[in-house]
């Protein structure tokens, strides 16, 4: 199967969640078969590598140029198959919009999609793979198709211990997971705003949640707060560089926990990779992975 790219450029403008900078963005195509962010002059391959901050965002860096929230455009690239792009930002931050992966879907699709001569491959699970971190987990099984299996668990009673499974792919992604909105608690906007994020956040780019339920209207989809979750999951497998296909089971994971997980298993598949004498057995692969 061959790479995919954009057909044409396409622009799009907005708000900057957590900067509140009104933000251009460019996409246009490409046949480097990479996803690279171009700021001032520095392209910033979409990897893990270049992954210095997960707080509330993803946030890539190269030569002090750095390029943050970028999970629901790689969620849209991801699922569109869209390999190889470059994406040029006049700012630190990709738009929110309106808060979920939708208009990014709409734009590239509007763009057409077209092979280049390149040959896509896909991250591929063998053996059980599970990382952990505190009460959160991500484990990756085998599997021939790309599924997830996720559960949230927040103290509210939208969010409580919901679960959800589901088989991802272009379809199910475009009408099920892609609208679903980033969401926040009416209790923690203060504080955020404090902090010096959420600038640009507002009723129209995110759920917001007091004790009861949601005080900004009413929700796209039933599990729209876990299915964004899922979307959020999307975006940041692809800095593996490829798509996946794997069994995951996610529960209370997030930015951090999936960045780990995306580290683990480059590392891992490297390890099988290596000729390791027998006798080296487990204790070699944990050293490894945490090189």
């Amino acid at each position: 199967m061959k790479m995919c790219t954009l057909k044409k450029s396409i622009a799009l403008n907005g708000i900057g969640l957590h900067t509140g900078m009104d933000i251009a963005v460019k996409i246009s195509p490409s046949k480097t078969g990479k996803i690279q962010f171009l700021r001032e002059g520095v392209l910033i391959d979409a990897v893990y590598s270049n992954v210095i901050s997960t707080n509330f965002a993803v946030t890539l860096g190269k030569n002090g140029k750095t390029i943050s929230t970028i999970e629901h455009l790689l969620s849209a690239f991801h699922m569109l198959g869209i390999d190889s792009a470059v994406i040029e930002v006049n700012g630190p931050e990709i738009p929110i919009l309106d808060g979920s992966a939708k208009p990014f879907v709409d734009a590239l699709l509007s763009a057409g999609i077209e092979k280049i001569n390149k040959t896509r491959k896909y991250f591929t699970i063998t053996k059980p793979i599970e990382i952990t971190m505190e009460d959160k987990y991500l484990l990756f099984l085998p599997s021939n198709k790309f599924e997830i299996n996720y559960t949230i668990s927040f103290d509210h009673p939208l969010l409580d211990k919901r679960s959800e499974e589901l088989v991802i792919d272009r379809e199910s992604f475009i009408n099920n997971i892609s609208p679903a909105r980033t969401f926040t608690f009416l209790s923690v906007v203060n504080k955020l705003k404090a902090d010096g994020l959420i600038k640009g956040g507002s009723f129209d780019n995110a759920i917001v949640l007091d004790d009861n339920g949601v005080v900004n209207g009413e929700l796209r989809m039933e599990n729209e707060c876990l299915r964004h979750k899922m979307l959020d999951f999307i975006g940041d497998i692809f800095l593996l560089g490829m798509p996946i296909k794997a069994r995951v089971i996610a529960y209370k994971a997030g930015h951090t926990l999936d960045v780990k997980a995306v580290k683990t298993l480059k590392y891992y598949n490297n390890f099988k990779k290596e000729k390791i004498p027998a006798v080296a057995g487990l204790s070699y692969l944990h050293n490894y992975l945490q090189k």
